[in-house]
């Protein structure tokens, strides 16, 4: 007996212990894997807990040096009024929204313009969105 992965878009979505593979996109795999895992057709890498990409706001803001927190202060008193409404909207969706959570599209798109804008330094909306 042999274990198989169906693979969907990259996705195990079932795993079979079978004495025969079952056929197309099923794939043999190591024991360790389970429902959620990704292959990109010769490795299987498990998924990354959801709690990874879910921070506190102040683990989110922790993620920030001091300078570039300051630096976005500055621009939120002395920017543009478009500048200053897209730091106060950005400022009220991470206050009201609970857990911030680093693959929602808006907060990767505002930390992203951080970055275009000189707030933060070339690089650091990487390290910043990171999981």
């Amino acid at each position: 007996m042999a274990l198989y992965a169906k693979v969907d878009r990259g996705v195990v979505r079932n795993v079979v212990d079978s004495d025969s593979p079952p056929g197309s996109p099923w794939v043999a795999c190591p024991a360790t894997v389970g429902r959620g895992w990704t292959n990109d057709g010769s490795t299987f890498a498990a998924p990354i807990p959801i709690a990874a990409y879910s921070l506190t706001q102040r683990e989110f803001i922790q993620r920030f040096t001091a300078a570039e927190r300051e630096a976005l202060e500055n621009k939120a008193q002395t920017g543009t009024q478009g500048v200053k409404d897209k730091i106060a909207a950005f400022k009220t969706y991470i206050q009201t929204g609970g857990r911030i959570e680093l693959n929602d599209d808006y907060i990767i798109a505002v930390v992203m313009q951080m970055e275009s804008a000189g707030v933060i330094a070339a690089g650091r909306a990487a390290e910043i969105l990171a999981p």
